[in-house]
């Protein structure tokens, strides 16, 4: 017989694969396990080129260093360190606001748009510094260097081996690169670039510089980088530092140097992290509810932070607010951004369901689509369909025809010779980077991608898009196949425990794991007799794992299966239009009178099956567990071993 925290605690190892040490040292991030700048390759040269240009600057100060991020919120944190930073060693800059209708990343034609827009009164671009993009814009790098412009990358994405003309490159996930760990977003790839040039030229604004590493951890968890390594420390920063953001009073309290745009930056954040809440609150209370906080974990960044950034440039293609919320200085005109910002969240989302609600099953089953919506917006149904598929891969295009009524563009609704560009989301079942190689293997030049195993953006002739769907079909099953397949693959089970109710005084754990290959479903009698405390310190010791995300899913999925005749004995039919009951002291409760009213009405054995969110419950200054209950299907289980 187990407790409660004993349970979930195995099987969070076990579904990470992790052995006893490698947990510990997961469940405990350090600043000491940062990695060292310098062992990303050109690291040396790229900080050693950004020193000549300050030194220039002395002497010409109408040589400019232009800012070039991506428009999404790694890109928008990355632009962001790459400016609080360059204002603290004194360099003199510009800051680029990319464009969607440019293209993905550096090209010819935001080059030009930079001159046209910067080269006045005598000043000229010298150096563009990127972030979070460049790795694969060979041709605008080239382009940039005829304009006697020199070009210096910090990214993350993959590369292609192909030689490049920039001045110099830092990417963890360049060929030849032997950073230890691949899973930096770009923003931190920026981050690591200042303090490289910090520890090298300007040792006395390092503290500035690490304090940074709160950009950095936004960025990690808005663009769904493992939450392994290095990672989990700047999050866990990057969430300490925005509590106390959260609780300051004023401007000085968050922020107060000698460098306007490095305190700017975090006013910004300030201001964004305040108008956000209001926001909430007032659509709770126009809804008849109460308001509640903001969440104080990284729920923050995933759920709110990161999708209003991302949101501007899905309604119009640039990430102008989302910029601005963080570099006008200006409080009155910043915060008046900030509004816009939540507005274009907003209309994202109206424009997100406009699609999803008029797509039958049939459609939303196909790997690959074209609908009619702005191009912003495909990312946002790639993700849905993706997740709904169970991980499955989903690309979908976008060419917006707004006198056209058709959602799903087929046929004659395609627009021709057009190339149509997209978005593709997908998981480690079947990463895309290995699937648009296989395709591409057997159908050179179908169509261009760029970006990461899970999510990726594409480019084709609407013609083809019929022969890229057909070759989706195809080769999604084999790519999933030829995983499996890999004795590197270690099969691991999933992280869920179910919980069974199978007489008023017995309470059995079931929960998945591997033998032999196959999924088993093993049993354990659970302790009832100290359940309140056990399930109290489960709820603390997962808060203790956090940060959650990518390949570190510890936030253990909880299940319930009971009957009201298990549970007759502290069943209350009445609580607020739906039903409570105590199990072994700790009050399991729903608030979906629908479901309610299904349980009740079902005969006393009925088995049904509920989603458990274990939470503390303050009410008048007692503090108890409880379990809030949420119906689903009936879970999957083999035999018990």
């Amino acid at each position: 017989m187990q407790n409660l925290q004993t349970i979930v605690e195995a099987q969070i190892r076990a579904s990470l694969g992790m052995t006893e040490e490698e947990f510990s040292e997961a469940c405990h991030p350090a600043p000491g396990h940062l990695r060292d700048p310098f062992q990303y390759q050109n690291m040396y040269e790229l900080i050693v080129e950004l020193r000549k240009l300050r030194k220039e600057q002395e002497q010409d100060p109408h040589a400019l260093l232009v800012i070039d991020g991506d428009y999404d919120t790694d890109g928008i944190c990355g632009a962001v360190i790459l400016a609080a930073a360059l204002d603290v060693f004194g360099f003199r800059y510009q800051i680029y606001i990319p464009s969607m209708a440019e293209g993905y990343g550096l090209s010819q034609l935001a080059i030009r748009n930079m001159k046209h827009r910067f080269e006045q009164n005598g000043d000229r671009i010298h150096t563009i510094l990127t972030a979070d993009q460049g790795i694969r814009a060979y041709g605008a790098i080239r382009y940039a260097r005829n304009q006697g412009i020199q070009v210096l990358v910090t990214d993350h994405h993959l590369g292609t081996g192909k030689k490049t003309e920039a001045s110099a490159m830092v990417d963890p996930n360049q060929p030849g690169d032997r950073y230890p760990f691949k899973g930096n977003s770009g923003a931190t790839v920026a981050w690591k670039t200042m303090l490289a040039y910090a520890d090298r030229f300007d040792k006395e604004a390092l503290p500035l510089i690490q304090d940074l590493i709160l950009f950095a951890g936004i960025s990690n968890v808005a663009d769904v980088m493992p939450m392994r390594d290095e990672n989990r420390y700047m999050v866990q920063a990057a969430m300490d530092r925005i509590r106390k953001i959260r609780t300051a009073t004023s401007y000085d309290q968050v922020a107060h140097t000698p460098y306007p745009v490095y305190n700017t930056v975090f006013h910004g954040l300030y201001d964004v992290l305040r108008l956000l809440q209001e926001e909430k609150d007032q659509n709770r209370i126009q809804a008849g509810k109460k308001p509640v906080p903001l969440p104080d974990n990284e729920e923050l960044i995933g759920w709110y932070l990161s999708p209003m950034l991302n949101a501007p440039r899905r309604v119009h293609d640039t990430c102008a607010e989302s910029l601005a919320a963080f570099l006008l200085e200006d409080p009155v005109q910043r915060r008046e951004m900030i509004r816009r910002l939540l507005w274009c969240n907003g209309e994202k989302s109206r424009l997100r369901d406009r699609v999803l609600e008029n797509l039958s099953k049939e459609e939303k089953a196909l790997p690959a689509l074209c609908v009619n919506t702005r191009k912003g917006i495909a990312g946002l149904i790639a993700g849905q369909l993706s997740e709904q598929s169970g991980g499955m891969p989903s690309v979908i295009f976008a060419s917006d025809q707004p006198d056209n009524p058709v959602i799903h563009l087929t046929g004659p609704d395609l627009p021709g010779e057009q190339v149509i560009s997209g978005s593709a989301r997908s998981s480690a079942l079947c990463p895309l980077d290995l699937l648009f190689t296989r395709i591409l293997e057997k159908d050179p030049n179908l169509f261009t991608w760029g970006g990461h195993a899970g999510g990726a953006g594409c480019s084709l002739q609407a013609r083809n898009l019929p022969r890229f769907t057909a070759r989706m079909q195809e080769t999604i099953p084999l790519v999933v196949e030829e995983l499996l397949s890999q004795p590197s693959v270690i099969l691991l089970p999933p992280n869920q425990v179910q919980l069974y109710l199978s007489a008023p005084n017995t309470l059995i754990a079931l929960y998945p794991r591997i033998k032999d290959g196959q999924q088993r479903t093993q049993m354990e009698s659970v302790q009832t007799e100290t359940f309140t405390r056990d399930v109290t310190e489960t709820i603390a010791f997962l808060d203790s794992l956090r940060p959650f995300g990518q390949d570190f899913p510890a936030n253990t999925d909880l299940i319930l299966t009971f009957s009201r005749a298990a549970c007759k004995e502290t069943f209350d039919p009445d609580f607020w239009k739906t039903f409570k009951f105590k199990l072994f002291g700790v009050e399991a409760l729903t608030f979906d009178q629908e479901w309610a009213k299904q349980v009740k009405e079902q005969p006393e054995q009925t088995l049904f099956y509920a989603s458990v969110k274990l939470q503390m419950n303050n009410f008048r200054g007692k503090v108890t567990p409880q379990m809030i209950l949420t119906p689903r299907e009936r879970p999957d289980t083999e035999q018990a071993s």
